[in-house]
């Protein structure tokens, strides 16, 4: 025995199973669990009639608030860029300029400077060399660190994100 409830809200009292199906239209309305009573001796379910375009668009409401929910949740995020010590002035400039639009989309920067072979691992014209030019749009966070054959050094942005404004 079920309870069955309408889908304007009332209550249509006791029903067997197959009685609550012959209440609706099965083309357009659905049955749907709504709770389960754990009596021991007796027990009952509670059932609702619902149309299907409510039933669609319940389902469509929430996975579009599924959907948003990730947006929301990236508050910080670390993007990686390797260079080489030996690395060009050209190869270097396209480098900083996609540091910059990482920048502006509010990201923080993590430049690994690797050595290769014999170089010398005191050298940071390199890293000044960043630094210098991004200047303007990141600071230095923290101290660069070496580990084994590469040197990571971090940058936050100091200018606000595209489209905050």
């Amino acid at each position: 025995m079920i309870t069955v409830i309408s889908d304007t809200n009332q209550n249509l009292g006791l029903k067997s199973l197959r009685e609550a199906l012959k209440l609706f239209d099965p083309m357009t309305h659905d049955l749907v669990l709504v709770s389960v009573s754990s009596d021991d001796e007796s027990p009952q379910a509670v059932c609702k009639i619902i149309s299907r375009k409510e039933a669609y668009d319940k389902l469509r409401a929430s996975k579009l608030k599924a959907k948003e929910k990730p947006d929301k949740q990236r508050t910080d995020v670390l993007k990686e860029m390797e260079i080489g010590s030996g690395i060009g002035q050209h190869d270097l400039g396209i480098k900083l300029k996609k540091a910059r639009d990482m920048f502006g989309k509010g990201y923080r920067v993590q430049f690994t400077l690797v050595y290769r072979g014999k170089e010398t691992r005191n050298n940071k014209d390199v890293l000044t060399d960043i630094q210098a030019q991004l200047a303007d749009c990141a600071a230095l966070n923290g101290e660069p660190s070496v580990a084994g054959k590469k040197m990571i050094v971090k940058f936050v942005p100091t200018v606000p994100k595209k489209g905050a404004e």
